[in-house]
This record gives C-alpha cells, sequence and structure tokens, in this order.
C-alpha cells in the first residue's frame, strides 16, 4: 500500500516539483489547499489515511493529531513550528519538521514591494486618492527630505 501526503499550501499543485518528485518516490498526494480557517473536523477529515503532511499554517493541536491515526510526519512549508502542538506530537510518535527558505522569494517580493513603496510613498499617496485629495503626498507623510 502507498503512503499517502497530504498537501494544504496553495502554492504547491498536482503536477509541480514537488508532487512529482514525491509520487516518483511511489508516494500518493492529496491535495486540500488551506482557503482560510478550517474547524478542526474538516482538517480530521483531510488527514483521514494520511501518513505524512505538508501543511501551511493548519492547526495542528493535540486533539487533531489524536485523531490522525495513520499520521507519522508533518512537515511546515515554512520557518517554525507555531501551528504544531510538538509535543503532542512527540507523545504520539509523530516526526515534526519544517522547511524554511522554502518561500524564500515570496518573502523577497514582499520585501521589494515594501521599499518600493516606501520610497514612492505610495501609501499615502493612495490614501490621498482614496479621500478624494490628490495623490501629492505631505511633508510628514513620507521621509523628510527625499526628493520626488
Amino acid at each position: 500500500m502507498m503512503s499517502t501526503i497530504l498537501i494544504t499550501t496553495d502554492y504547491l499543485a498536482p503536477g509541480d516539483e514537488v508532487d512529482t518528485y514525491l509520487t516518483g518516490l511511489g508516494f500518493t498526494t492529496r491535495h486540500d489547499p488551506m482557503r482560510g480557517p478550517r474547524r478542526p473536523e474538516q482538517l480530521i477529515a483531510a488527514l483521514a489515511g494520511v501518513e505524512g503532511a505538508l501543511i501551511a499554517n493548519e492547526p495542528m493541536t493535540a486533539e487533531v493529531l489524536r485523531q490522525a491515526a495513520d499520521l507519522r510526519a508533518v512537515v511546515r512549508t515554512g520557518v517554525g513550528y507555531d501551528s504544531v502542538d510538538v509535543a503532542a506530537a512527540g507523545r504520539l510518535g509523530i516526526s515534526v519538521s519544517n522547511l524554511p527558505g522554502i518561500n524564500a522569494n515570496a518573502v523577497a517580493e514582499y520585501t521589494m514591494g515594501l521599499l518600493l513603496a516606501q520610497a514612492r510613498c505610495l501609501v499615502p499617496m493612495a490614501a490621498g486618492v482614496a479621500a478624494g485629495a490628490g495623490p501629492a503626498p505631505t511633508a510628514t507623510s513620507c521621509a523628510a527630505g527625499r526628493s520626488a
């Protein structure tokens, strides 16, 4: 019997590099992207018959882990374990790990966007346009002394 891996991240999709790698190793993948908060019973149902889970921020509480009878490994696709009850997982023999750096491109893109928004005073300008005042930032809305 092939082991099934549940994938809840919205940026990993059937047929992508990760999916092809896992299926090439003999795993069956089940994609169920997290689209907002999930109730514990929904997550428990998604974990039925699953031996491994690649999760985004799914709330892997002690109760959820206890109900996932076949689960042997949880991998958080990002940094940290804040959504996983690591102590409960340990008591149940479930391995927990993470993938730091997997979202490095998204973090870099977001950082560049924030830098550009600050450099060009985009937030105050957008607020001014929304308020009907026009796009010109005030002297206090951006770094003092910045030239346009």
